[in-house]
């Protein structure tokens, strides 16, 4: 079996501010903080600065709801990470719950 990439601009009812962002970055920049690349991101992962005692108390919150759901070992390894300075990236509508 294959695998078929299709272009946003292909699938229908994609937003035209969208469609140029993933398209032609340099039409919608004055929106947006940085383009849509990977570099782009690293560069901006690599610039924050997140408190360590904030990071220290997200991180127990997380252990705690975690453990509460039967989390296994390799999340309490990333947990460790978060803590110790990795950084997360956290997306998608449930965000906001």
């Amino acid at each position: 079996m294959g695998c078929l990439s299709i272009p946003f601009r292909r699938l229908p009812h994609q937003p035209k501010l969208f469609v140029r962002f993933v398209d032609d970055f340099p039409a919608v920049s004055g929106f947006y903080g940085h383009p849509p690349t990977f570099e782009a991101v690293k560069g901006i992962a690599r610039s924050l600065n997140f408190p360590a005692e904030r990071r220290k108390e997200v991180t127990s919150i997380l252990r705690r709801q975690n453990e509460s759901f039967g989390a296994g070992h390799a999340t309490h390894a990333n947990l460790t990470r978060l803590e110790q300075g990795e950084v997360v990236v956290v997306s998608g509508q449930q965000v906001g719950l």
